[in-house]
């Protein structure tokens, strides 16, 4: 199967090798800041959800999973609403985890520019050593990657416990806990659209 690659902030075609990866792009968030539902807006002549499960597939992912509600898509609904990413990645492995996917890629649905090649830069450590849990850029929590197993599993029930402060309920926190080492990235390709104004960054970005 053919695939993306990066050249700057842009991908270009080259041949993927598959592995037994898990893709989630999160897309369950309010956008209240933005107005509108920023999974919908349109990046490339095509929804910014269906752009970043494309950036999923060019980098190897072998099933793709919406978390929140996307029609037309592999969606899965937080179980319990307003627990933010963390509720979000919970309620995915519960799906997950019936395949046979060794690894969860967990990308943000606001980060067009991400690459193809940033994303395999950060799962290729863990496909090479088995007692790496999981992996992120330096400076930002997401993208991410996890190991699928019962650690995992734990150490998010009991950052989602009642039991557990919620200014810790934080991707950070759970990369913290499982011993996440921090990777250099590009970071000119890290950009969230929280805002309208952050958005037409990006597009002026996309465009130059």
């Amino acid at each position: 199967m053919k695939a993306e690659k990066a050249s700057g902030c842009r991908v270009t075609r080259s041949v993927h090798i598959q592995h037994n990866i898990a893709g989630l792009v999160l897309a369950g968030g309010k956008s209240s800041r933005m107005g509108s539902n920023k999974a919908f807006l349109p990046f490339r002549g095509i929804r910014l959800v269906d752009h970043m499960m494309r950036t999923l597939d060019f980098a190897g992912a072998t099933s793709i999973w919406v978390s929140g509600w996307v029609p037309g898509h592999a969606s899965i609904p937080d179980l319990k609403p307003g627990l933010g990413p963390l509720g979000g990645i919970d309620s995915a492995l519960d799906q997950i985890s019936g395949s046979e996917s060794s690894l969860l890629i967990v990308i943000p649905v606001d980060m067009p520019l991400l690459l193809p090649e940033q994303i395999k830069k950060l799962y290729r450590p863990l496909l090479a050593n088995k007692k790496q849990q999981a992996a992120y850029f330096d400076g930002h929590s997401l993208p991410a990657v996890f190991r699928i197993n019962k650690r995992l599993r734990t150490e998010l029930r009991l950052l989602l416990s009642e039991r557990t402060d919620k200014s810790h309920r934080s991707v950070h926190e759970l990369l913290r806990r499982m011993n996440a080492s921090p990777i250099d990235g590009d970071f000119k390709c890290f950009l969230n659209a929280n805002t309208p104004e952050d958005w037409q960054v990006i597009l002026k970005k996309e465009s130059s």
